[in-house]
C-alpha cells in the first residue's frame, strides 16, 4: 500500500502453513492423476499398435492369404465364388456329431463346394490337386476346402 492505496492485490488471500499444505497436496494429486491418465492412453496406444502391427507382418497369414490368392488364381474363381465358398465354408455341423453323421455331413459341405465351380474350374482343381501337396495353389486349395491335404504318419 502506498498512502492508502492498493496498487496491488493478490488473486487470493495468503495462506497460512495447513492451508498451503492442503494446496500444495492438492496439486500433487492432479498431478497424479494426470500422470496415470497418461499413461493409460500411453499403454492403450502401444496396444492397438502393436495388434496392428501383428496382423501385418504375422508371416504365416500372409503366406495363406499368398496361398489363397495363387489358388483363386490357379482354378479361376471369382470373387462372388469365393464369397459363397467362403459362406460355405463357415457352416459348423451340428452339435455332438460324431464318426458316421460327421462324414455324411462332411461329403455333403464338399459336394456344396463343388457346386459353387463349373466344368472347367473343377478340371483345374485337378490339375492343383495333382501338381501335389508341396504347391502354393494347392494349399491354398486346401484353405478353401477344395482339396484335402495328405494325412501325415505319427
Amino acid at each position: 500500500m502506498c498512502n492508502g492505496l492498493t496498487l496491488w492485490k493478490q488473486p487470493y488471500p495468503p495462506m497460512s502453513g495447513t492451508r498451503q499444505a492442503v494446496a500444495s497436496h492438492t496439486r500433487k494429486k492432479d498431478q497424479t492423476m494426470i500422470h496415470r491418465k497418461q499413461f493409460i492412453i500411453a499403454a492403450f496406444a502401444l496396444l492397438v499398435t502393436s495388434v496392428i502391427a501383428y496382423g501385418q507382418a504375422n508371416p504365416k497369414a500372409q503366406q495363406r492369404r499368398e496361398a489363397m490368392n495363387e489358388a483363386v488364381k490357379a482354378i479361376g474363381l471369382g470373387q462372388d465364388q469365393v464369397a459363397k465358398i467362403r459362406e460355405i465354408r463357415r457352416e459348423r455341423p451340428p452339435e455332438g456329431t460324431q464318426g458316421r453323421a460327421r462324414r455324411e455331413w462332411r461329403e455333403g459341405i464338399t459336394a456344396k463346394l463343388m457346386a459353387v465351380l463349373n466344368a472347367e474350374q473343377k478340371a483345374k482343381l485337378e490339375e492343383v490337386k495333382a501338381a501335389g501337396a508341396d504347391s502354393k495353389a494347392f494349399e491354398g486349395a486346401a484353405l478353401l476346402g477344395l482339396a484335402q491335404r495328405p494325412r501325415q504318419n505319427q
